[in-house]
This record gives structure tokens, sequence and C-alpha cells, in this order.
């Protein structure tokens, strides 16, 4: 995830000096957004769209297991 905003040199300093909060707050934020606004574009209503939203950017962190 890292690699792909940045150069791999720069990610892996940045994560050696235990940045990931500054990082990685920006890539699952805008993840939860765009899930957010999708299937609020879908007819589901706040409540249910921020559960599905809130579970993908979940899966987006932990990435395919």
């Amino acid at each position: 995830m890292l690699t792909e905003s940045m150069g791999k040199i720069d990610a892996r300093t940045r994560t050696i000096n235990h940045e990931w909060g500054n990082l990685l707050i920006d890539p699952i934020m805008n993840h939860y957004d765009n899930q957010y606004d999708d299937y609020r574009g879908q007819g589901y209503l706040e409540s249910s769209a921020s559960e599905k939203a809130f579970n993908d950017a979940t899966g987006y962190i932990v990435g395919p297991i």
C-alpha cells in the first residue's frame, strides 16, 4: 500500500522509523470515504453504509489472506 504512493526506499525508511500512523491514515480514510459514498449511492442508509465501509476499510488494512 505504501509503495504505491511513495518509493520503496522512502516507505522502508518511514516504516523503520515507526511513522505508520501518519503514512496509513490518508489511504485508509480515502478508502473508507470512497466505499461509504459507493454504498450510499447504492441506496444503503447511513448506518448500514458506514458499517459496510468500515468492514471494507478493515479488510483494506489487513489485505488478502
